[in-house]
């Protein structure tokens, strides 16, 4: 059984953060990855923290996915 700890598809995620995509160059609009190992826990069972964002040319955040975890109410 393969564990969060040495799964090596795991390091092609870690590998991604910091990266900036340019999607639209005349727009601005970029594509942004922050991946970041943390402890294993019931929220972040592959023991990653990470969230991929499209931001607007001013640098607002447009959209964003991250750990699924549960929407307070």
């Amino acid at each position: 059984m393969v564990t969060a700890a040495d799964d090596p598809t795991l390091d092609v995620l870690l590998d991604l953060d910091g990266q900036v995509l340019v999607v639209d160059p005349e727009g601005g609009h970029s594509g942004r990855f922050v991946v970041m190992r943390v402890p294993v826990s019931p929220e972040k069972a592959q023991g990653l923290d990470y969230s991929l964002t499209l931001h607007g040319p001013d640098g607002e955040r447009l959209v964003g996915f991250d750990n699924t975890h549960p929407v307070g109410r």
